[in-house]
């Protein structure tokens, strides 16, 4: 079990990694290439395309949960029925989605054009984000089935596989006058080509040769997975609002063009929160897999120890993007934002995540037990919230606004969905911190200490300067989490896995 956990999550950090040096990369390229406004205008089309998501009534942890469920269960009868089921539905939204943007490039691509723009481009643009849309979500089924059956890695190389050509055939091809188009093109026809492998993959003996069965398929089974999914899909609208507003917001309100200033310090914070979730993602099949096997005691256990690990790196993730992010950006952008702005949304995002990552593995252990319908109820009012402060302050503020709106909600959601989740675990909310947030505390604010003190004796003006302070920081909060934090009982533990002995278990 550990042996696949590490597996799984290892696939995640690999492919995340591959995905941040990609983005390191290519990011200014593609700002240089596109120019602010249609950099900005691809970020507000593809967030709303995001939206068309909220129409799958969140089937993607539905299909993860009784995949796992039902295998642990050796029903093969009831996967297959979920394959299918999730299959038409899915493809029905991926053709009601895509009609959508077809309409939209039709009738009003102009919507997207500036003055005189090339409207002919922008009708393209939409036309292809449909057609992107199309084989989107049936290949978010076989992604969730590879979850549901703790094959991360399969989807994970393909995904890193297919990022790293696109980067190349990007760098390769690009030039200002098609890369709205070039890119958007390539991203379209790799998501095609994604769908056919991973479903290849499925097919295999290896995996259970699971295929599309139509005679599998069940209305009951149908309805009973978007009941469970509807409770899925009110956290995914509050989820899409937390996510994808503050672009649209910054868009409506100052213009296409401001959107970047803020949506790239926020992809450089958000790396942490990626990180928190690549993590956190391989635990909810695992979750469901003791649940269903009535191992509460081991679950619980499991639990408090994966969120001490897991809230410790995110709270020193948070905390040295927080420091070091606004020097970043200004070496990696050379100066094509304001400074002093960047910082600002740094921070703030930065607290952001350290807060909301508080109970990481929380929407997890409670979808997997059927038990996320609290969250269901709470996000909505935070989302909500978020949207209307920070409406608010993009007028008062400017970018930086958005920011704000996106931090205050979470001072009131994650304590609420803690105090939720430890009911259901059954243990104390002192007990929880004591054991998972409390370890962190002093490696955090050492590294911390460390890193201020460099940042403004020395200054980091420069790549190397930035990865000695990247280095130092994680040398020195490794060396005293694993002094003060951890137990011996603990470290024996990694040190004889290492070793070899791959059977180490939570009891």
């Amino acid at each position: 079990m550990v042996r696949s956990l590490i597996n799984n999550a290892g696939s995640n950090i690999i492919h995340l990694f591959v995905t941040m040096v990609i983005t390191f990369i290519m990011t200014p390229i593609y700002v240089r290439m596109m120019g602010h406004y249609d950099f900005g205008i691809r970020e507000i089309v593809m967030a709303l395309a995001g939206y068309m998501g909220l129409l799958t009534i969140g089937m993607h942890p539905t299909i993860s949960r009784y995949v796992s469920m039902h295998n642990a269960q050796n029903d093969r009868d009831a996967v297959f029925s979920v394959y299918i089921c999730s299959m038409i539905f899915m493809a029905f939204v991926g053709l009601l989605s895509a009609i959508v943007f077809f309409a939209w490039g039709i009738f009003y691509p102009h919507w997207l054009g500036e003055g005189n723009g090339d409207i002919d481009k922008y009708r393209a643009f939409l036309f292809i984000v449909g057609v992107k849309l199309l084989f989107q979500f049936p290949t978010t089924v076989t992604a969730a089935f590879l979850e549901g059956l703790q094959r991360f890695y399969f989807k994970n190389f393909i995904n890193m596989l297919f990022g790293v050509l696109t980067a190349v055939l990007c760098y390769i091809f690009m030039t200002p006058d098609n890369a709205l188009l070039l890119f958007i093109s390539v991203t379209t026809a790799f998501g095609v080509v994604r769908l056919i492998v991973f479903s290849r993959i499925l097919a295999g003996r290896r995996l259970g040769a699971w295929r599309l069965r139509f005679s599998y398929f069940s209305g009951a089974k149908l309805k009973e997975m978007l009941f469970f999914g509807s409770k899925s899909f009110v956290q995914g609208i509050a989820n899409k609002i937390n996510n994808a507003s503050d672009r649209i917001v910054i868009g409506a309100i100052l213009g296409a063009a401001a959107v970047p200033a803020y949506t790239i310090p926020r992809t450089l914070v958000n790396y942490g929160n990626t990180i928190t979730m690549a993590l956190s993602q391989v635990f909810m099949p695992l979750f469901t897999d003791l649940s269903a096997k009535g191992e509460d005691v081991r679950l619980r256990k499991m639990y408090l120890i994966v969120s001490k690990y897991t809230v410790s790196l995110v709270l020193a993730m948070s905390v040295g993007i927080g420091i070091i992010g606004g020097p970043f950006i200004d070496v990696w952008m050379q100066g094509e934002f304001d400074s002093d702005v960047v910082n600002a949304i740094i921070i703030v995002l930065a607290v952001y995540i350290a807060v909301h990552r508080l109970n990481p593995f929380g929407g997890h252990y409670l979808t997997a037990i059927n038990k996320h319908g609290f969250l269901a109820k709470i996000f909505p009012i935070g989302a909500l919230a978020n949207l209307a402060i920070s409406i608010w302050l993009v007028i008062e503020l400017g970018v930086v606004g958005a920011a704000l709106g996106t931090l205050f909600p979470a001072f009131f959601l994650v304590p609420a969905a803690l105090i939720y989740c430890c009911r259901h675990l059954s243990i104390s909310v002192i007990d929880y911190l004591r054991k998972s947030i409390f370890p962190a505390i002093l490696p955090v604010t050492a590294m911390g200490m460390l890193l201020i003190w460099i940042r403004l004796e020395w200054g980091l003006m420069s790549y190397s300067m930035i990865v000695f302070c990247i280095l130092l920081g994680a040398v020195v909060f490794l060396l005293l989490f694993l002094l003060i934090s951890c137990g011996k009982e603990e470290i024996a533990l990694w040190i004889r896995y290492f070793r070899g002995q791959k059977k180490e278990k939570f009891q």
